[in-house]
């Protein structure tokens, strides 16, 4: 309930609102993405509030594409894209994104994923989580190695007040690896920024999927 209302809430923030209720660490990181000259490939979490951290995003001028699993009922996948779009954000189903975020990072925008999210059969990369294996989307990494845009990984937690603080992580694999492997040590590296999050807010986690099945 607390995500679908910060969703909505969200879309009425302007400029001063978010410089008044958000600490922002590492937005130089998201210059440094832009320097490349290869669009960004902005990733979160289901953590804190994926809305606030986005809306840093847009505020800064990025033109955002977003990928999402289908939603069920039609209703609420509708829903969904309506209040993407009411924030600038245009919003996909994962299994119709691929060329169209090739090229949104030819314009030099960006685009958005959410590590955490389900995966679909096949789809996954192995790698170690909290000691444990277990599979997280290759979307990002894939899109990485094909396009060679810098991935930033970013989740803003909420604080005390109403205020939030939005981490932001330095530019990462844009190593120029062409290989099944490289995407297996970008996952490694995603995973790794996520776990220091968990770790540091270990309530602000909402796993929408089983991250350790059997």
């Amino acid at each position: 309930a607390l995500y679908i209302a910060e969703m909505l809430h969200v879309q009425g923030w302007d400029t001063r609102t978010v410089l008044e209720r958000i600490e922002i660490e590492g937005e130089e990181h998201f210059e440094e993405a832009e320097a490349l000259g290869k669009g960004v490939i902005f990733v979160s979490a289901h953590m804190g509030s994926a809305e606030v951290v986005a809306a840093v995003a847009v505020l800064r001028g990025y033109k955002i594409t977003a990928v999402t699993e289908r939603l069920r009922p039609d209703f609420v996948m509708d829903w969904a894209i309506a209040c993407r779009a009411a924030m600038g954000i245009r919003l996909l189903p994962v299994e119709r994104a691929g060329i169209s975020l090739l090229r949104s990072l030819r314009r030099k925008e960006m685009v958005a994923f959410v590590i955490d999210a389900g995966i679909e059969r096949g789809s996954g990369v192995p790698t170690t989580f909290f000691g444990r294996e277990t599979v997280f989307p290759d979307g990002p990494a894939r899109l990485a190695r094909l396009s060679g845009a810098p991935i930033v990984f970013a989740v803003a937690a909420r604080l005390p007040g109403g205020r939030f603080r939005a981490h932001i992580e330095p530019p990462m694999c844009f190593d120029g690896s062409r290989s099944p492997e490289g995407d297996a040590r970008c996952l490694t590296q995603l995973a790794s920024a996520f776990e220091r999050y968990v770790r540091r807010y270990p309530g602000q986690w909402y796993a929408f999927r089983e991250m350790w099945p059997d």
